[in-house]
């Protein structure tokens, strides 16, 4: 009898992050009226934290500085995490992301990229079949009346978000080397995401994506794609905040701009002046209706304004090293796709949730002070 060899560090691993994430995924469909993903998602935390105990006390070697950093970085998270009803998953999230440092992180990239589309199926078809509701939302941002599918979701923008997240996932786990009939298929299932959501910056993004891919790629700017995501976390969440600082709509340029982006700029300086910014975050509860619609859609002024300065500082300094050590090593699929997230997370705030990036977990390995060489 031949026996499988299990490796108990990915399995411990494994165990915390898949079926917690995976109830995530289904935590914003119409499915979570049958299938609960909140008491799942509030269960699985407790049990994920046991495995993830065990895996660091297998151990045959402890750094003790990666350890202390890795409880000061939990520390904090609990702290943003208590009685902040927005922020509850940060604990947990911080506690996998520092965990999983130590894991193939292209795998647990491509598992996740595999649940998502896996999970937007299930919910898609279910509305098409009449499972869930396939409801028309009627939405008046940006100076527009839209009609747009919400396709299962609870939001009309959750179906092109994820289909967005997959197409950087996949992109990155092909390193930027896709067919023509590849790009053909990804531009098609945008066009049909795009018909049905009307989400016009996400299509634009993947459109950009695909146009580079197909043919500015050959001119060669990865030297200067390069640089360009070394800084790009720290110059777009510093223009995300000026701009919702100094809106008005007696300046036409940001006005017009801020229609353009659906009212996002508006809305950034109404958090902002409403809840503030503290260090560990603020509680704070959204009004998603469309007639008196009060969200935070910039990752950056969101993770600002709901989980506080300090892991926005976490967030923006980690991927920031991390897109300096890709630079080293000239990983440039990871350096393009972290380039993409950055300016994703100017207008979508998927940015901090694992769900939609699992890119995050980069975050863990370079602060734990990894080699370069990891990143390649």
């Amino acid at each position: 009898m031949k026996f499988i060899k299990v490796n108990l560090n990915v399995l411990l691993f494994s165990l915390a992050y898949y079926p917690w994430v995976i109830a995530w995924m289904f935590s914003s469909t119409l499915l979570k009226d049958y299938l609960h993903p909140y008491a799942i998602i509030n269960y699985w935390q407790y049990v994920g934290i046991v495995f993830l105990l065990v895996k660091f006390l297998i151990k045959h070697k402890i750094n003790i500085l990666s350890l202390i950093t890795t409880l000061f970085f939990i520390l904090v998270a609990f702290v943003v995490s208590y009685g902040n009803g927005n922020a509850s998953f940060v604990f947990y999230s911080i506690f996998l992301i520092f965990s999983g440092a130590d894991q193939n992180l292209e795998k647990i990239i491509r598992y996740t990229m595999i649940l998502q589309i896996v999970c937007l199926l299930i919910t898609v078809f279910s509305a098409i079949g009449g499972i869930v509701d396939n409801k028309v939302v009627i939405s008046t941002a940006g100076n527009m009346v839209r009609m747009r599918h919400n396709l299962g979701y609870i939001f009309t923008t959750f179906t092109p978000n994820y289909f967005l997240s997959i197409v950087l996932e996949y992109i990155f786990i092909k390193k930027l080397d896709l067919s023509i009939m590849e790009l053909l298929i990804i531009a098609v299932l945008n066009i049909i995401i795009y018909k049905l959501t009307l989400t016009r910056l996400t299509m634009f993004l993947v459109f950009f994506i695909l146009i580079y891919l197909l043919g500015i790629k050959k001119i060669r700017y990865e030297r200067f794609l390069l640089k360009a995501s070394t800084v790009s976390f720290i110059l777009l969440s510093a223009v995300s905040y000026f701009l919702s600082v100094l809106y008005t709509q007696q300046n036409r340029i940001l006005n017009s701009l801020n229609s353009v982006l659906s009212e996002r700029i508006r809305l950034s300086q109404v958090g902002l002046q409403t809840w503030g910014v503290n260090l560990f975050g603020t509680s704070v509860n959204w009004n998603s209706e469309s007639i008196n619609y009060n969200y935070i859609d910039s990752s950056y002024i969101n993770i600002l304004v709901c989980y506080g300065l300090v892991i926005f500082v976490i967030v923006i300094m980690g991927f920031t090293l991390v897109s300096i050590r890709a630079k080293q090593v000239k990983n440039f699929p990871l350096s393009f796709v972290l380039l993409m997230w950055a300016i994703r997370a100017t207008i979508d705030p998927q940015l901090f949730l694992i769900w939609f990036n699992p890119f995050i977990f980069y975050i863990g390995k370079s602060l734990l002070s990894y080699k370069a060489e990891e990143f390649i």
